[in-house]
Formats: structure tokens, sequence, C-alpha cells
């Protein structure tokens, strides 16, 4: 179902994003609806990335249906669609490139972290000294939080 708001966004899609040329970012020019800073569009009432409809007009379907319209020049959160700088890729691959840009969510980024690497840092050098339940108090998380940042499986970036 096409809601008439999306009217001219799709247009925009169609008659200028899609055939742009220039090497500079185009930037969406309508309200970004999601929390991230990303255009977004409904289709079959789901929510999806404007610059996914951009690199499908562009390069095609995508390879499966993991891959991800990944932003090579990093500024998707700024509502970039210019197709030269989107391309397909895998989850993994989209994410390494967002540390590469430095737009990552992961560690204190993220908005629902509770730890920071300072405190990352501490329980990894009292992790010996203390139980995991105790820790979990004392830094507000679960004993399960703090296995994974004793072991290395969460905060893995964090020395």
């Amino acid at each position: 179902m096409r809601y008439y708001r999306d009217y001219p966004a799709r247009n925009f899609i169609r008659d200028v994003a899609v055939s742009y040329q220039g090497d500079d970012c185009l930037i969406w020019p309508f309200v970004r609806r999601g929390n991230n800073g990303y255009p977004i569009l409904y289709e079959h009432g789901k929510k999806r990335g404007a610059h996914r409809f951009v690199c499908i007009g562009a390069h095609g379907e995508p390879p499966t249906p993991r891959h991800e319209a990944a932003h090579l020049c990093g500024k998707g959160h700024l509502g970039c669609v210019n197709p030269r700088h989107l391309a397909w890729k895998t989850p993994k691959e989209n994410q390494a490139d967002k540390i590469i840009h430095g737009v990552h969510n992961r560690g204190e980024r993220n908005g629902n972290a509770v730890l920071t690497a300072e405190k990352v840092q501490e329980i990894r050098s009292l992790k010996t000294t203390m139980p995991r339940r105790e820790l979990a108090k004392i830094y507000g998380v679960t004993p399960q939080t703090i296995s994974k940042v004793t072991t290395g499986t969460g905060w893995s970036h964090i020395p």
C-alpha cells in the first residue's frame, strides 16, 4: 500500500536520486522519520530506508535477502542517498564499514549501554577478585553481562 505522503519522496527517488551522477552526498530533502537520521519510507506496511529503494533503482535487487544497502560514504545517518555512495553488502560487511566510518553504535554509543569503556576495564581488572553477581550489583548489570565483558564476547572492542 502506498501512502499519499510518500508520493513526492518516491518521485524524488525515481526522478532524481537513482540517476544522480555527482560525487558529493545527495541529501534527502524530506523529513527523516527514522530515529537515527535515516530517511524512512513504507512498503507493504513495513519501514524501509529510502537508501534501499535508491540502491535497488541504481544497482538492481540485492544479491540475497540478507544484503543491506550500505553507505560507502559513512553519511547515511545524515540522509545521503547518492547511488554512487551505495552498494549491496552483507550485515557483517556493513558493520565493518560503520566501524571504519566511526558511525557504529557499539559500546557507549549504544543508547541502551549501561557500562562505559572505563567501567569495562575496571570489571576486567576485578574479575579474579570478586564473584560475577557482586560485580553485577556494583555496576548495575546482569551476571551474564559481566560474563560477556570478562570473556571478551561483549565489549570486545575495548582492550
